[in-house]
């Protein structure tokens, strides 16, 4: 309908039509949050660890939220270095995670502002930093952010598309890997979001390390 493949419509119903598409988009993300989280405390989730190359997967998660972030006047900005280290991790489940946290970042960034994304490196292991300038949260709400349907209880899922799933699902993928995820936050100065993978129990050289675009 919202294509308009029996013909054109009118801006009133193209617009109605492009509410019940999102509509639909938005109920199928939910429900396969729902899903997800359900498959990880049942323990019927599997990972392949490989080594992932950290910008090139940043930059693929950016292009699929690029529209949103326009829509939103946020600029998404990639500051991995092309010759980081990889992160060591299952690509789909990585590709969740990011596409989770800078979703997120851009969700309650202020407007005429940037998400920043930064490759991290610890003692820990590898992973990547999300900064946004947005709204914040106070610490004390920290914990509890990362409980499943979250932002409906605090009022935000009325202000804020969402049902509060990101968060708790990033959670328990970051738990499977064996991860860290931390949050920096205050209220009316942005949240800083790390998520940090372990290292390889074998080192594998740069030449054993598979840029993301090939794994899609």
């Amino acid at each position: 309908m919202a294509e308009e493949r029996f013909g054109p419509l009118s801006a009133r119903y193209a617009g109605y039509a492009r509410d019940i598409r999102q509509s639909g988009e938005h109920l199928l993300g939910v429900i396969n949050d729902i899903l997800d989280i359900t498959r990880v405390e049942a323990g019927k989730i599997d990972i392949d660890i490989q080594a992932i190359g950290a910008h090139g997967m940043v930059d693929s998660c950016i292009r699929l939220l690029r529209q949103r972030a326009n829509e939103a006047n946020i600029t998404l900005r990639n500051d991995v270095p092309f010759n980081a280290p990889p992160i060591h991790a299952d690509a789909q489940r990585l590709r969740q995670v990011v596409l989770n946290v800078v979703g997120n970042a851009v969700k309650f960034s202020n407007p005429d502002s940037e998400v920043i994304i930064e490759f991290l490196e610890t003692a820990l292991g590898t992973g990547l930093k999300v900064i946004d300038h947005g709204i914040g949260m106070p610490a004390e709400n920290i914990s509890s952010a990362f409980e499943p349907f979250s932002q409906l209880h605090s009022g935000l899922g009325r202000s804020y598309e969402g049902a509060g799933l990101g968060l708790p699902l990033v959670r328990r993928f970051m738990d499977l890997h064996g991860g860290v995820i931390d949050i920096q936050s205050e209220t009316g100065q942005g949240t800083t979001v790390s998520i940090i993978f372990p290292l390889a129990a074998v080192q594998e050289d740069i030449d054993g390390t598979i840029p993301f675009a090939t794994r899609q």
